[in-house]
């Protein structure tokens, strides 16, 4: 009886309150454990965008069968963000150098239509699409040659600083102009892309 009476007891005592107290300690690491805290959602965009770029230019021609260097840019871009991550924009980039065929030969290529915009993350995002390509080019003499064709715009950009809906990048395009002489364009520039932050 004694031990039965001894045994209650003991049960009632570690089922009170007082003795079932777990420190804020022991508490804390429970809940670590139990509890899965999701990462950060990346920071996406909202509503209308706009950029501006200039950079470095190359092209290849096959006609004159040279690849030269020059700039590109200023080039531009507007649109909307149509989900957190995707924006539209209609496009303008192209590319400009200098030929030497028996004399010098200014060609001017690039590409007007849409793109694409896809941010992977908060720091980097893609760019495909594609519209009217064009080059033109201009000789010593004062004559000009042009010629038009579907074009294509493949770019890919990172953040390297922003301050609220102000960002600066830099990136890379590729702009191949499909004509009866293909023009293979190039570009490493540096953007300006203003949105706001959803």
């Amino acid at each position: 009886m004694k031990k039965i009476a001894f045994g209650l007891a003991a049960l009632l005592l570690s089922a009170s309150p007082a003795l079932a107290q777990v420190s804020p300690k022991a508490a804390e690491g429970a809940m670590r454990s139990a509890t899965f805290v999701p990462k950060a959602a990346a920071q996406t965009g909202r509503g209308f965008t706009i950029m501006a770029d200039v950079g470095f230019g190359m092209q290849h021609d096959p006609f004159f069968g040279q690849t030269e260097f020059g700039v590109a840019g200023l080039n531009v871009a507007g649109g909307w963000f149509v989900t957190e991550r995707l924006a539209i924009l209609g496009r303008y980039t192209s590319t400009r150098v200098t030929f030497i065929d028996e004399s010098e030969v200014k060609q001017s290529s690039g590409v007007a239509g849409g793109v694409i915009q896809y941010w992977m993350s908060d720091r980097a995002a893609i760019e495909v699409g594609g519209g009217s390509g064009w080059w033109t080019d201009k000789f010593e003499d004062g004559d000009t040659d042009s010629d038009r064709g579907f074009g294509l715009i493949l770019a890919v950009r990172f953040v390297i600083f922003e301050r609220g809906s102000h960002h600066m990048l830099v990136g890379a395009e590729y702009l191949p102009v499909f004509t009866d002489s293909k023009v293979h364009n190039f570009a490493i520039t540096f953007a300006y892309q203003f949105f706001k932050k959803s």
